[in-house]
């Protein structure tokens, strides 16, 4: 988290507007609602904005099987 922060930060100094953007897997290790937690921490605490991509939301709900509303 701290690392992940940090590179944020960097790239600030380069994008003042960066942000974060959820992604798509072909596979998961974990569950792939631990991405969604882990965006929340991050945003949380680095302060950036969230771009929410619905198709790559769509599709790993879809090829993974989990109910995207809950990973709203």
């Amino acid at each position: 988290m701290r690392r992940t922060a940090g590179r944020l930060d960097q790239m600030r100094a380069v994008v003042p507007a960066v942000g974060l953007e959820n992604s798509f897997f072909p596979f998961h290790l974990a569950s792939p609602l631990a991405e969604a937690e882990f965006l929340a921490r991050l945003l949380d605490r680095s302060g950036r904005h969230f771009l929410l991509d619905l198709h790559n939301l769509w599709a790993d709900a879809t090829n993974v099987g989990f109910d995207p509303e809950a990973w709203l």
